[in-house]
């Protein structure tokens, strides 16, 4: 048995999501679904700060991978920047310049140097994220980062089997019958 949507024309002075809430709530009628507005499971607002360190944390993975202490500088490492400090004042609402001003120390310490324009390429930087309602999808992470599929993998090792094979509860080889 089939699933089908139900989509209705828009007439220009109509509002659109009326009309996809009617879909969206005979969809879910077909699939037994009650009506999600009802339900008790709630977006989080903790959600995008949890996200941010999360790929703060994943982009020290890669660069240690790299072999990184510093980002590179150039088009590369300034869009490596730019994506940076968007995390980070997500990472901390509670302080988000200072944030910023955390990751980049560590990660840009050019921009520390006691020069106009060191100080001024900070100020440019913590305008534009200030100002940014920039939200990254994780491919669009991953092509700032340039992440392959491999690379990806490659980090994330999950643990082999044989390490579970080698804990063995005490007494299990007694239990063998001839």
């Amino acid at each position: 048995m089939g699933i089908n949507i139900v989509s209705q024309e828009y007439s220009g002075d109509a509002d659109p999501s009326q009309g996809q809430k009617q879909d969206y709530l005979h969809l879910w009628e077909q699939c037994g679904i009650d009506d999600p507005e009802d339900s008790t499971e709630r977006w989080n607002p903790e959600a995008p700060v949890v996200i941010a360190r999360g790929r703060l944390a994943d982009a020290r993975k890669v660069f240690d991978s790299r072999g990184w202490e510093v980002l590179p500088q150039g088009k590369r490492g300034q869009k490596i920047l730019r994506w940076g400090a968007n995390h980070a004042f997500l990472a901390r609402p509670a302080n988000p310049e200072r944030s910023v001003h955390n990751w980049c120390s560590k990660w840009a310490p050019w921009l520390f140097i006691d020069t106009p324009r060191a100080r001024a390429e900070l100020a440019e930087l913590l305008a534009c994220v200030k100002t940014s309602n920039k939200r990254y999808s994780a491919d669009q992470c991953a092509a700032v980062l340039e992440i392959t599929v491999s690379d990806r993998q490659g980090l994330c090792k999950p643990r082999r089997l044989s390490h579970r094979r080698m804990v063995r509860r005490p007494g299990r080889q007694g239990c063998r019958r001839n």
